[in-house]
């Protein structure tokens, strides 16, 4: 396992990093 993998973009996987793994504000959604 890498630190710095990436997900093949389009993939399940690239979607669950990009929703779960990304920093983010989950409460100021607009």
């Amino acid at each position: 396992w890498r630190y710095d993998w990436q997900p093949e973009p389009g993939s399940p996987e690239a979607k669950l990093y990009e929703i779960f793994l990304k920093p983010r504000d989950w409460l100021d959604t607009g």
